[in-house]
């Protein structure tokens, strides 16, 4: 009697985990590295960390969905939607979209009616939210929506987490593109958040990263071959050109690109702004001051990767 019990309960169990809804969670799943316009601050390079939560009832193989499917998948959705691109909250009024064929072109305007700055490029290098400004939450709903209709059936929620990673120390948030790239960092404004780290004579120099994070702090990074007149650019971009912008454009393998943004916030630089690049630039930098002393720089680009100089 008693054995028959404890089977039945066992029983009993089973058809109560299989009727009830399970979560499946995945922490540092991918990383967004992107830009973003602000009215206020105007482009800004980002680097966020996605974490993701599936909620659905157990399949045949008793599972939610099977991890490998899950995270590439995801990560191809969410890298196809959000990395490497320039967020644009279309709904803001200080921002004026307009598409010409596959072109996207953005204009963010002042209070006064001056251009803050103007990108323009293929379509697939902008995602256009519907929001006055962008927020972390913002983010996060647009990107649960959009997985939602990409996921089987069983899985009947998801929830995602951008977060920045947590840095001791200091770091800096960067615009670029890079016109050599055979891939998306390209695209003429995409950006990071980025770590730094200075060591003079062996010893940690807070001094020195903190001066290097302020510099390029929303910055816009720019190769000095890459600052074009005015007069090459599109003439919807030489609509909005004013005196105080930089101009930038270049074609490569994914299209015709231009941006222009002002000047104040441009550092023109006389290399790449490859991350190889820009730590060699920092340790040149600083080596220019100090000729007898060892540099040694660790320049980030984004999250967990990054070079040594």
């Amino acid at each position: 009697m008693i054995l028959a019990s404890s089977i039945l309960l066992r029983r009993r169990l089973f058809c109560f985990t299989k009727e009830v809804a399970v979560k499946l969670f995945i922490n540092d799943l991918t990383v967004m590295d992107f830009s973003f316009l602000d009215a206020e601050a105007g482009l800004i390079g980002d680097s966020l960390i996605v974490d993701i939560i599936l909620e659905g009832d157990l399949n045949a193989e008793s599972m939610v969905m099977d991890f490998s499917h899950a995270k590439k998948s995801i990560k191809h959705e969410i890298d196809k939607l959000a990395d490497h691109v320039l967020i644009v909250p279309e709904q803001n009024s200080h921002i004026i979209v307009s598409h010409a064929g596959t072109t996207t072109e953005v204009a963010m305007l002042r209070k006064n009616g001056e251009t803050q700055c103007f990108i323009s490029g293929p379509q697939e290098s902008f995602w256009l939210v519907q929001a006055d400004n962008i927020t972390s939450r913002c983010l996060e709903s647009q990107i649960e929506k959009h997985l939602l209709a990409c996921l089987p059936q069983g899985v009947k929620d998801i929830t995602i987490t951008l977060r920045p990673e947590s840095i001791n120390g200091d770091s800096y948030h960067y615009s670029h593109g890079l016109k050599k790239h055979r891939g998306n960092c390209q695209r003429i404004a995409h950006g990071h958040r980025s770590a730094i780290r200075i060591f003079v004579d062996g010893e940690r120099s807070h001094m020195w990263e903190q001066k290097w994070a302020t510099r390029w702090n929303n910055a816009y990074l720019l190769s000095r071959e890459d600052v074009v007149t005015v007069t090459t650019l599109s003439p919807r971009g030489v609509a909005y050109w004013h005196k105080g912008l930089t101009c930038s454009s270049w074609r490569s393998s994914q299209g015709y690109f231009e941006i222009m943004l002002c000047s104040e916030v441009v550092d023109i630089l006389p290399c790449d702004t490859t991350v190889e690049s820009l730590a060699l630039f920092i340790r040149q930098s600083i080596e220019h001051g100090l000729p007898a002393a060892k540099i040694e720089v660790h320049a980030f680009e984004g999250v967990g990767k990054g070079a040594i100089a």
